[in-house]
């Protein structure tokens, strides 16, 4: 009986233990769900840098206008971090959220989709068409 006891008692601490760490877990992860702003910061970073050694740095492109180009992308950051709130639909679950991206400018940038994951305070792009 005393052994049946003490099993009885381990397990207890057992599922104690273990719904603490859970908890604590779901708490940390629900804490550092990265917000829309946060991926408005994120993204941006990401199309300034695809802009300017995608496009700036079109061979086509005169070195004047290179320069230019990237000056341009550079004084309006914030602008794009707005231009992609409006293209980007985030689906919330609590601990994580899913972003996604759809860029359309004719002309201009060819069609893109980007699915992103944000949890833990980062971002993972883990779908780019």
């Amino acid at each position: 009986m005393y052994i049946v006891f003490l099993t009885d008692f381990m397990k207890s601490i057992v599922f104690s233990c273990g719904g603490a760490l859970l908890l604590g877990l779901t708490s940390c992860l629900a804490l550092t769900n990265p917000g829309q702003s946060d991926y408005e910061e994120y993204a941006s970073k990401k199309l300034v840098f695809y802009v300017k050694s995608e496009v700036c740095s079109n061979h086509r492109v005169s070195m004047f206008l290179n320069r230019y180009c990237q000056t341009l992308v550079d004084s309006s950051r914030i602008q794009l971090g707005h231009f992609l709130s409006q293209a980007t639909q985030r689906q919330n679950f609590l601990l994580f959220s899913i972003y996604k991206t759809e860029i359309f400018l004719p002309g201009i940038l060819p069609r893109y989709e980007v699915d992103t994951l944000g949890i833990m305070d980062k971002f993972y792009t883990y779908n780019s068409d």
